[in-house]
C-alpha cells in the first residue's frame, strides 16, 4: 500500500512538471512536459484511492 511520502513524490514530481512546460519554448517539448505532469498528478490520486482517503486530501507541493 503506497505510504504518504508516495503520494507526496508523485505531487512534487507532478508540479515540476508543469512547471517545466510553462516555461518550456518548444511546445512539443512543453506539450511532453504536461503529458508527464498529468501521469503524475494520476499516480497521486491513485494512491490517494489506494489509502482510503478522499481527493481533497492532495497534499500541495512540498
Amino acid at each position: 500500500m503506497p505510504d504518504l511520502r508516495s503520494i507526496q513524490t508523485e505531487v512534487d514530481a507532478s508540479y515540476l512538471y508543469s512547471k517545466l512546460a510553462e516555461k518550456e519554448e518548444d511546445k512539443n517539448v512543453a506539450d511532453i512536459f504536461q503529458q508527464m505532469s498529468d501521469i503524475e498528478k494520476g499516480h497521486a490520486e491513485a494512491f490517494l484511492k489506494k489509502t482510503g482517503l478522499s481527493l481533497d486530501k492532495m497534499p500541495p507541493p512540498s
